[in-house]
């Protein structure tokens, strides 16, 4: 329309309005986009937030889990230690029961023994533990010993068993205590006869001497202990003894009640000495007699007549020398 001025001025308000409206605008978008922005930034707080709580969530698990670990493994080694104090108490239990039991079988095995040497020799029952066997041995010298009581079958018939074999009792063991002393060795009992040995199983040169000291000091005894029966109204009883120095067989026969023996007409002549002597004497052969003349008195009796063996000469042992 020609009106400059005024266009311009409508142009100028026209562009202020526009610029404006496209601040608004632009504000009003920035203001979106903050918006989006605070709220992306919340939204990633609160995730951070989230994750944290995880961690925080899987931390305290962690926690819990090892404190879990710990009261069990805390539980686990109190029932360990109780398990081995438990152990400990049965295995020292079961070492006292053991130790108690070991002892009880040392002490069996010691009466076991003890009883063992008390019917064989020592050197015997030693083989015998060891090998299972003992092998026979042959002695060149050895004197035997045999003593019996006369009318023994008339007194048992006076008196109770009992009483019969508490007498015989105590004179064995009187012959017993004779016997170790002068270190003969005890062979058997047999009834009322008793057998005894000298230079076995340990062989030695002082068996004959050895064997008649013996013999008296028993004949001694015996006459002191009877002395005392008699006193008291007990039975009495008067000893033969015949004595033979020889070679014999000694070993162990059996293998149930095995007993140690020997054998040889060396033990067959001293029976028969013992048979063909008197009671109160001490009867010997004429080799044992070659071997105590020197410390004994002896009377030679003759040769006398024994049953299956001859002829035997036969001497009473009086004492020994001053």
């Amino acid at each position: 329309m020609g009106d400059y001025t005024t266009a311009y001025d409508w142009r100028v308000k026209y562009d202020e309005y526009r610029y404006t409206r496209l601040n608004e605008k632009i504000s009003a978008e920035y203001a979106r986009k903050e918006g989006l922005f605070e709220d992306q930034k919340k939204q990633e707080k609160i995730e951070d937030q989230k994750r944290e709580l995880r961690v925080r969530e899987a931390e305290l698990a962690s926690v819990r889990t090892q404190q879990l670990a710990l009261l069990g493994g805390a539980a686990a080694l109190v029932m360990l230690v109780a398990l081995l104090f438990n152990q400990n108490r049965l295995r020292a239990r079961a070492n006292i029961e053991l130790a108690d039991k070991n002892e009880v079988i040392q002490r069996e095995r010691e009466r076991a023994d003890l009883l063992l040497k008390n019917i064989l020799p020592e050197k015997t029952a030693e083989e015998l533990k060891l090998h299972n066997a003992v092998q026979p041995v042959r002695y060149e010298s050895v004197t035997v010993m045999f003593t019996d009581f006369k009318s023994f079958t008339q007194i048992a018939e006076t008196v109770s068993p009992e009483e019969l074999i508490t007498e015989l009792d105590s004179c064995f063991r009187l012959f017993d205590t004779i016997v170790e002393k002068y270190g003969l060795e005890k062979i058997k009992t047999i009834g009322d006869a008793y057998m005894c040995a000298g230079g076995l199983p340990s062989a030695n040169f002082s068996h004959p001497v050895d064997a008649v000291s013996a013999a008296m000091e028993m004949q001694e005894q015996l006459h002191t202990l009877m002395q005392h029966k008699a006193a008291k109204g007990k039975p009495v009883f008067e000893m033969r003894i015949g004595i033979h120095t020889g070679p014999v067989i000694a070993g162990v026969v059996g293998s149930h009640k095995f007993a140690y023996d020997i054998w040889g007409d060396t033990v067959n002549t001293a029976a028969r000495l013992e048979q063909g002597g008197e009671t109160g004497r001490v009867n010997i052969s004429e080799t044992t007699y070659q071997q105590v003349r020197h410390l004994f008195r002896c009377t030679f009796r003759g040769n006398l007549a024994a049953k299956n063996k001859g002829e035997i000469a036969m001497y009473f042992v009086e004492g020994k020398r001053r």
